[in-house]
C-alpha cells in the first residue's frame, strides 16, 4: 500500500498524536511509522480485536503527563526490537540448518575420529545412524515444533510436541535409545523458566554475580533449583541414564541468558543437583547483545549501543520507569525477582515478539494495570504464578 493512501486513511488519528505532540512527524518520521505500522507491528497477535498499532500508539501516549515524557516514549518507537513471526520461522530454519545439524556433525567426527571438518563423511556414512537416536523437544508452544518439523523435514518419529507426556509415553521414551535431547524454546530472557534457585532467585539476576569463578556469597545455602531442565531430566527419568545430550536451542537468547544458564549449569551440576551436566549444551539461533538495551545498568560495564537516533534520551526511558512504576502491580514471581522496573531482571530491554512482549522489556511498554494502556498487550505464560521467561 502507498504512503499516500495510509495518510487517507489515517489522517485523523495521525492528526490526533500530533495534537498530543504539539509537534508533526517529520516526513522520514513519517514514513517510518507508517511502514512499521503497515508491515512490522500491524501482525501483532495480541492486539484486542479492530485495535491497530496506530490506535494502541495514541492511547499510549496518553499514559504519560507532559510533552517532554510524550517525546521520550515517541523516540523508543524507533528503537524497538521486534520479532516478526516470519523472522522467528527464518531463525528456525537457521537453528537447523546452521546450528543443530553442525553440532551432530562434529559429534561424529569426534566420535569416529575423522579428519577435522570431513563433514562429508560424516554425513554419508553415519548420519542416518546418529539421526534415529535424536528427539527434538518442544518446552512451549512458541517453539512451533510443528512448523519445525516441516520446514526442516524431520521425521515425526523424531519430534515431541510438549516436554510434559503422558506417564505410559515418557515410560515408552525413556527406555528408548536416543542419546541426543533437543529442548527446542523461542524466546529466553533471563532463563528462569529453563532453571533458577528459588531461593536465590535475585542473586542470580545480577550481571557482577554470574561472572565469578566460585559462588561462596550466595546469601541462601538451601540450594532449592528447579525449572523446566530439572523437570524434564526427571519427567524423561534421565537420572537413569548415562551419556546422554541435553541441548536447549533457543531460537532467541539474551546475551546475559546464556551467560547465567552456563555459569548456574556448572554451579548446581558440581552440587549434584544437575546430572550429566558436563553433557548439556546451550545452543541457540540468535543472541541479543547486552548493548541492546534501552536503559543503562549503573552497575554494569556493559556499553550501551548507538541508536538510530542520535539524541536517544537513555537517562529519559530511565525517568519515564521510575516515574510510573506506582501503577505497575507486580505479582509473585516479579516480586522474588526483585521487582520490574526496568523489565524483569532489570534487564531495560524494548523487545516485541509477534506473539508476545517478554516480561524482560520494560514494564512501560505491556503493562495494563490502574487503567494504563500498554502500547503491546501482553499475556502470561502462567496463569497462578508467572516464571519470568
Amino acid at each position: 500500500m502507498q504512503i499516500t493512501e495510509l495518510l487517507l486513511r489515517y489522517d485523523t488519528l495521525l492528526t490526533r498524536i500530533n495534537d498530543l505532540r504539539k509537534k508533526k512527524f517529520t516526513t522520514e518520521e513519517l514514513k517510518k511509522l507508517l511502514f512499521l505500522m503497515e508491515y512490522k507491528y500491524k501482525y501483532y497477535e495480541l492486539f484486542p480485536e479492530g485495535l491497530n498499532f496506530l490506535e494502541s500508539f495514541y492511547l499510549w501516549l496518553r499514559n504519560f503527563t507532559n510533552l517532554e515524557e510524550i517525546e521520550i516514549a515517541t523516540h523508543l518507537i524507533w528503537n524497538l526490537i521486534y520479532f516478526s513471526q516470519k523472522e522467528i520461522k527464518y531463525l528456525s530454519e537457521l537453528l537447523y540448518r546452521e546450528k543443530i545439524k553442525k553440532y551432530i556433525l562434529s559429534k561424529i567426527i569426534r566420535d569416529n575420529n575423522l579428519k577435522k571438518y570431513d563433514y562429508k563423511s560424516a554425513y554419508q556414512k553415519y548420519w542416518s545412524s546418529y539421526i534415529s537416536r535424536i528427539i527434538f523437544i518442544a518446552l512451549s508452544d512458541g517453539a512451533m515444533i510443528d512448523y519445525f518439523r516441516r520446514v526442516n523435514h524431520i521425521d515425526n518419529n523424531n519430534i515431541i510436541t510438549y516436554y510434559k507426556l503422558h506417564p505410559d509415553e515418557q515410560k515408552r521414551i525413556s527406555n528408548s535409545s536416543y542419546k541426543y535431547y533437543f529442548l527446542i524454546e523461542d524466546f529466553v530472557g533471563t532463563g528462569t523458566t529453563f532453571l533458577r534457585d528459588e531461593n536465590n532467585i535475585q542473586y542470580w539476576l545480577k550481571d557482577g554475580n554470574i561472572s565469578k569463578s566460585n559462588h561462596l556469597d550466595l546469601p541462601n545455602k538451601d540450594y532449592k533449583p528447579d525449572g523446566a531442565l530439572l523437570k524434564f531430566i526427571k519427567f524423561w527419568n534421565l537420572i537413569q541414564k548415562e551419556n546422554y545430550n541435553v541441548i536447549f536451542c533457543p531460537y532467541i537468547i539474551t546475551k546475559f541468558a546464556r551467560r547465567r544458564l552456563n555459569s548456574m549449569i556448572k554451579f548446581y551440576g558440581e552440587k549434584g543437583f544437575i546430572p550429566n551436566y558436563k553433557n548439556i549444551t546451550i545452543l541457540p539461533s540468535y543472541t541479543i547483545p547486552d548493548e541492546a538495551r534501552v536503559i543503562k545498568d549503573e552497575n554494569s560495564k556493559i556499553k550501551i549501543r548507538k541508536w538510530d537516533i542520535d539524541n536517544f534520551d537513555f537517562d529519559g526511558i530511565k525517568r519515564l520507569c521510575d516515574n510510573y512504576y506506582d501503577k505497575f502491580i507486580p505479582d509473585d514471581h516479579i516480586k522474588r525477582g526483585g521487582g520490574c522496573i526496568y523489565g524483569f531482571g532489570n534487564r531495560g530491554l524494548a523487545v516485541i515478539k509477534y506473539n508476545n512482549t517478554p516480561n524482560n522489556t520494560i514494564y512501560l511498554i505491556w503493562h495494563n494495570d490502574n487503567n494504563w494502556h500498554p502500547l503491546f498487550f501482553r499475556n502470561k505464560r502462567h496463569e497462578a504464578i508467572e516464571r519470568g521467561i
